[in-house]
């Protein structure tokens, strides 16, 4: 058994799948793209998760969100695509996304927080340690203090991912400070080095060091605005609250124009679902749904843009403005061409190479036999037959039984809920191209894990008044896949993750509860409390948490 849980691991960090994937899309589309006749262009091929049908045995299921009716468009061809993928970027990186909720006085002010005597030299260092921030890998600016924004390109001063200076009108900096998805959805991986540029800070692996709690509160005492709720925010570093700023965000915006409303539409009658840990950006063009429970069809670009709901205006949104103040409901519609540009960068980007050692004596080797036996595994082995560790060479052809109980989930293994991650199964599926791509939702009952999340929350908001999403009512389709629809009752449960870089994304579960993948399949070995080791040598008042590969 000890065996067996070694090599799954090896076959997850080295197959091709896992260790180097391309993303959807990317393959075909890279020499189109680099070719300098803009005349070269090509259609883009299906994306693969339009295979995994409930008829093809997937509970994790592709529903198509665009019509062509639709005023905003997905890409259709590759030229389209790529240049969908870089404004998405590029947005991510340069927009403020909801606005400004404080400005740089305040952030200078941040260290009175922290009992220090006088502002630190190393104040940017001190914030990336101190709240589990991310240093941005592309200038990032802010205003020092005495510094004019209009006129000193910014400021000199460094914010860190998920923070981002706001601009006029006119697009100048204006010294406001305003947050972005990267706070949650960019952690950090070791260092870069120029053999490996794809590690250190890195967009799309979720921040598992972020403090989101103690940032709040040091806004409060530092002057700025804090960000009160009625329920925490976090409860352990590196997790968030998620389900609940979805719900209170609910409760206090109109379902169909997304205007803030003085009524409480809605109103929790449950306890706090608990923390989430922000899930790998990599793997989403891997999932045909999205979020832990595969609630939202991953072709849901409205889905995205609840992160707007959280940007706040006294605005009456009813005069000639309103379409550009952030806030307002028609302003957050306005954003859709926005977001699916940033869906398709998020679907683009592709998992960090596991850093394979060729030294016997390293801990990242891995010998090739060793990863072969494991891919074999992974693909054949049933993990509810009688004998974990015998030979798997008899499972290496599904057997016609297996076969015809369809799709992915005959046989019992790893990949019967995760995948496929290697062509030579690709048999079992209904199209070659979804290697890859994981489509399958695990009963509740089966994970025996929080029921609260299914059991309360669910049957509080997933209604047929609702729909369970904000904005996707008007749209009349892609909502979330919720109790009251009794003929897909069975598919409530977690959603099975695709497992493209998966030695980079530690901690486990949606609940980031697990600290390495060796404890994931010990699960008698699992820890009930744990921490990530601290930095060295460290300075008061702030030590941040070790992020080396050694670690």
């Amino acid at each position: 058994m000890r065996r067996l849980r070694m090599l799954f691991v090896l076959a997850v960090a080295l197959s091709p799948a896992t260790s180097s994937a391309k993303s959807i899309h990317t393959a075909e589309c890279e020499a189109v793209c680099a070719n300098p006749d803009p005349s070269v262009d090509q259609d883009l091929a299906p994306d693969p998760r339009s295979f995994a049908t409930i008829a093809n045995g997937y509970t994790s299921y592709w529903q198509e969100c665009h019509a062509e009716t639709d005023e905003v468009q997905k890409p259709k061809t590759c030229r389209a695509w790529c240049a969908s993928r870089e404004r998405g970027q590029t947005l991510l990186e340069t927009s403020g996304l909801i606005g400004s909720f404080l400005d740089a006085d305040t952030y200078n002010s941040l260290w009175r927080a922290w009992g220090a005597l006088e502002r630190p030299p190393d104040f940017d260092q001190h914030i990336v340690e101190r709240y589990g921030l991310q240093p941005a890998p592309f200038p990032n600016p802010y205003p020092l203090p005495g510094e004019d924004p209009a006129t000193a390109n910014g400021g000199s001063g460094q914010l860190p991912l998920g923070l981002i200076q706001t601009r006029n009108a006119s697009g100048q900096y204006d010294g406001g400070i305003g947050f972005t998805c990267l706070l949650c959805h960019a952690g950090r991986i070791g260092d870069a080095t120029p053999e490996r540029p794809d590690l250190g800070s890195r967009i799309g692996i979720g921040n598992t060091t972020f403090d989101i709690d103690v940032f709040s509160y040091d806004l409060g005492k530092a002057g700025g605005v804090p960000i009160p709720l009625p329920y925490p925010h976090n409860q352990g570093r590196g997790t968030i609250n998620a389900v609940s700023d979805f719900e209170f965000l609910m409760a206090v915006r109109d379902f169909d124009t997304l205007d803030s409303t003085p009524f409480v539409k809605v109103f929790p009658a449950h306890a706090s679902p608990g923390d989430q840990d922000p899930p790998a950006w990599h793997n989403t063009g891997s999932r045909p749904r999205v979020y832990m429970d595969g609630g939202v069809s991953a072709d849901n670009t409205r889905a995205l843009m609840q992160f707007l709901t959280a940007s706040i205006t006294t605005s009456t949104c009813s005069d000639a403005n309103a379409e550009s103040t952030p806030g307002c409901g028609v302003w957050i519609k306005s954003q859709e061409r926005d977001f699916e540009d940033i869906r398709t960068f998020i679907e683009s980007i592709e998992p960090p190479a596991f850093p394979r050692s060729s030294d016997p004596a390293s801990p990242q080797y891995v010998g090739d036999a060793e990863a072969a036996r494991g891919e074999q595994l992974f693909h054949c082995k049933n993990l509810f037959g009688p004998d974990l560790s015998a030979d798997a060479a008899s499972c290496a052809q599904e057997t016609p039984e297996q076969k015809a109980s369809g799709a992915l989930f005959g046989n019992g293994s790893c990949s019967s809920c995760h995948g496929v991650y290697s062509p030579t199964y690709a048999s079992r599926l209904p199209d070659p191209s979804m290697v890859g791509v994981a489509g399958r939702i695990v009963p509740r009952d089966f994970v025996r894990t929080d029921p609260g999340r299914f059991d309360e929350a669910l049957n509080d908001y997933v209604t047929e008044d609702t729909n369970g999403l904000l904005y996707t009512r008007a749209q009349g389709r892609c909502g979330w896949v919720g109790v009251y629809e009794q003929s897909i009752g069975q598919f409530i449960g977690y959603a099975a993750p695709a497992l493209h870089g998966l030695w980079s994304t530690a901690p486990y579960l949606h609940n980031g509860s697990v600290p390495t993948v060796y404890h994931l399949l010990r699960y008698g070995e699992r820890p009930t409390f744990w921490r990530r080791p601290l930095n060295t040598p460290g300075t008061p008042p702030d030590r941040g948490f070790d992020v080396s590969l050694a670690a």
